[in-house]
């Protein structure tokens, strides 16, 4: 998914930050039946557990994938 921003006066900094590495977070209402979907997103952080089911189920489905995750609680 890409995002565009258009902001007057800006022309130029675009390219610049076009060029800028970025990784992506996941902020927000985690459900436990989106996170395979998550994990599609190549989100470097996911920072949204409120409860212990949906950690454990990401935990289980990285463990599946043999993929590495970092999380902030």
């Amino acid at each position: 998914m890409r995002i565009t921003i258009a902001i007057p006066g800006a022309e130029g900094k675009s390219e610049a930050l076009r060029d800028t590495p970025r990784t992506n977070h996941f902020i927000g209402h985690l459900q436990t039946n989106k996170i395979k979907d998550l994990l599609k997103c190549d989100v470097a952080c996911v920072r949204s557990f409120d409860r212990l089911a949906p950690a454990e189920k990401l935990s289980a489905r990285l463990a599946f994938e043999k993929k590495p995750q970092e999380v902030l609680i």
